[in-house]
């Protein structure tokens, strides 16, 4: 009888658990119309895809958003929230995949580019 409560008490906290990982982070839903994280998407890879060319980890040319791929944040970080994303760019008929971390501050004004790699 023990096990089954403690079993039941448990459910809660694993189905939370499987939504957030166990550095923090949550995996949130792509949404093109919220300025947040279009702003610091974009901010990222301003900063990123020079960086990965720089570093010979992406050829040169005119790299786009293709797709995003993953999205998930770590909120409350110095008054403000980190964002992951996992994308994928373009340049003509090469594709390439690229994950970076977004620092954004409180409302999502200022936004840094704090970490990035290649996928490839």
């Amino acid at each position: 009888m023990k096990f089954f409560l403690l079993l039941v008490l448990s459910l809660p906290f694993c189905s939370f658990a499987a939504a957030q990982n166990s550095d923090g982070w949550i995996t949130i839903p792509w949404n093109p119309s919220d300025s947040v994280l279009v702003g610091a998407l974009n901010a990222g890879l301003e900063d990123a895809i020079p960086q990965a060319q720089f570093a010979n980890q992406l050829a040169p040319g005119q790299w786009s958003l293709a797709q995003v791929t993953e999205v998930m944040d770590l909120p409350d970080v110095d008054n403000g929230t980190n964002y992951a994303f996992e994308v994928n760019v373009i340049n003509g008929p090469d594709t390439a995949s690229l994950a970076l971390v977004v620092s954004t501050s409180s409302g999502g004004q200022v936004n840094q580019l704090i970490y990035w790699k290649m996928n490839n």
